[in-house]
């Protein structure tokens, strides 16, 4: 159960960290 958590764990900050990298990357776009 210990490995399963990790995992979500790490999923869960690549999930946020692509999502942050793709904000930062379109919000330019949209303002303009």
């Amino acid at each position: 159960m210990n490995i399963n958590i990790g995992v979500v764990n790490v999923n869960k900050v690549i999930f946020y960290t692509n999502y942050t990298l793709i904000k930062n990357i379109f919000t330019p776009f949209i303002l303009e």
